[in-house]
């Protein structure tokens, strides 16, 4: 695929798949729809990952009949290791496969859907499934010292926040200054910077004219300098203050409470990044923009409908999703995005660029979260950071002094709520110097770097 544009569709990925595949892809539409269809068809053995979210969203999947038939049809969900199949769902794929994209928004497919969404208290119409249409808009770009990013532009706004973030720590020697699992003054830039672009993204309306107006301020370098000023004086003030302020040395790592996302919002989202022989690439992010199989157990032919609303009426549907490619000399680098919304991403690509770790290295390196929750913004004005293992002790213990509180997860997040949230980014890139293509899989969820001749 052509990746100079992206086929932007983020509430019926359908259209936008296959207006791609149409235009830029090297397979049949058939032949891509076969992987789904086979293992729909055919199942698949329901791994522990797999079988904890199903626990997790138990009431979800037993909320209506055709859902609670498909996954819970005796009252129990299927077992760790039993190959689960969907074949109402491979019905609906074979049909979209044969008759193209159409078949799901001017079809008997549309109109099951409407009904649901009306039985619901939803508004939609067949008019709305008929003259809807994918976008293929032009990339989001920004830069740092002499890397090009690029990613999908707003409605996704995670692309924004990437970049707007870059540009305030390009005015900082953070390779000298030390890696932020070694570096208190590091690690606060980057708690404080990541604060700044969460509160920036709430700015958007979901209104086209308006957001592309936000958006070409945040990712300017004029207002990275005006952000940095502010910054450094409120990290300055916050040293001082630490002067006399003690840690809380008496606790100790292990017996910190794991803290602090809640797993409300766990399980929706996946990410896949590609690159193929003649060097293109891909970075693609899906998801349904709430809990597993949706808040509303909405189920049509299969298909599960994302939960997801607009920020205003009659605006686009917002999301923090942030699949990014990251160029090289004018050449693509290396793709990296992740479930979880931005923060994964911007580390990967922040320990590449800055460190100059490999995708192995900038996958294991250790993440934090200060954000508790991004529809209200609630909390995100407190100094409370949910880290992971592997942070040096002192750089904790100094933060502490300047005002922060911690809460600690396993090394690798594994585990508990704040797992989903720090976990699931993949990564694909081309060596520079050889052309190898290279690989890396998030250890903290589900996923797999392979290769194929």
């Amino acid at each position: 695929m052509n990746l100079e544009k992206e086929a932007c569709d983020e509430i019926f990925n359908i259209a936008g798949l296959y207006y791609a595949t149409q235009k830029y892809g090297a397979l049949p539409w058939r032949q891509v729809m076969e992987p789904a269809i086979f293992y729909a068809e055919n199942g698949f053995p329901v791994y522990p990952g797999a079988y904890i979210i199903n626990s997790d969203r138990y009431a979800a999947l037993t909320l209506r009949p055709n859902v609670r038939q498909l996954y819970a049809p005796n009252g129990f969900l299927p077992p760790m290791g039993s190959i689960f199949k969907q074949p109402e769902l491979a019905a609906t794929p074979k049909k979209i496969s044969e008759q193209g994209a159409d078949y799901f928004y001017k079809g008997p497919f549309a109109r099951q859907a409407v009904k649901e969404i009306q039985n619901l208290g939803g508004k939609a119409t067949l008019e709305d499934f008929s003259s809807y249409r994918a976008l293929e808009l032009e990339p989001v770009r920004g830069t740092y010292k002499g890397y090009e990013i690029a990613g999908p532009p707003i409605p996704a706004t995670g692309t924004v926040a990437i970049i707007e973030a870059m540009n305030i720590l390009e005015n900082l020697d953070l390779k000298t200054m030390g890696h932020y699992s070694q570096s208190a003054d590091t690690l606060q830039w980057l708690i404080e910077t990541i604060r700044v672009v969460f509160h920036d993204s709430y700015r958007y309306t979901g209104i086209d004219q308006l957001d592309s107006a936000i958006a070409g301020t945040l990712v300017s370098k004029d207002y990275a300098k005006a952000q940095i000023a502010q910054l450094r004086q409120k990290i300055d003030t916050m040293k001082h203050q630490a002067g006399g302020r003690s840690s809380r040395a008496g606790e100790t790592m292990e017996g910190a409470a794991p803290g602090g996302a809640t797993g409300e919002e766990d399980g929706h989202t996946n990410h896949v990044s590609t690159v193929d022989k003649d060097g293109n690439m891909c970075s693609f992010t899906h998801t349904i923009y709430g809990p597993i199989y949706s808040a509303h157990g909405l189920w049509v032919g299969g298909i599960v409908f994302g939960s997801g609303r607009p920020r205003v009426p009659g605006g686009r549907l917002l999301g923090s999703i942030s699949p990014v490619i990251v160029f090289k000399d004018k050449k693509p680098f290396f793709a990296t995005g992740s479930s979880g919304g931005t923060p994964n991403t911007f580390y990967t690509l922040l320990n590449v660029l800055v460190w100059d770790r490999n995708f192995k290295e900038a996958q294991d390196a250790p993440r934090l979260l200060n954000f508790y929750n991004p529809t209200t913004l609630q909390d995100l004005d407190n100094h409370k950071v949910t880290i992971e293992h592997r942070i040096d002790e002192k750089v904790v213990r100094e933060l502490e002094r300047r005002g922060y509180q911690f809460d600690w997860v396993g090394p690798y997040s594994q585990g508990g709520p704040a797992a989903r949230w720090l976990g699931g980014d993949q990564m694909v890139g081309i060596d520079p110097s050889t052309g190898m293509r290279l690989g890396a899989t998030d250890p903290r969820g589900v996923g797999q770097a392979a290769g194929q001749k």
